[in-house]
């Protein structure tokens, strides 16, 4: 990959991550389990696509909403 790609591809990538609403997530003990972004939301969840198929639910009680940068 040439250095021009590579930085154009640095840069697509932290413009996604700056756009996306991120929350933080712990479990009963207060340990820290998810930190990112996340796809799907309902009303008691938080849903994260791990893997092509794989998802992740979060419950919202458990987790922080972080305002996005460009909000």
């Amino acid at each position: 990959m040439t250095q021009k790609k590579f930085l154009l591809l640095t840069i697509a990538l932290l413009l996604t991550s700056c756009a996306t609403e991120r929350i933080s997530c712990w479990n009963e003990d207060g340990q820290l389990t998810y930190m990112g972004g996340y796809d799907l939301e309902n009303k008691t969840h938080y849903i994260v696509d791990v893997a092509d198929g794989v998802r992740d639910f979060h419950s919202k009680q458990n987790c922080q909403l972080h305002e996005s940068a460009d909000s």
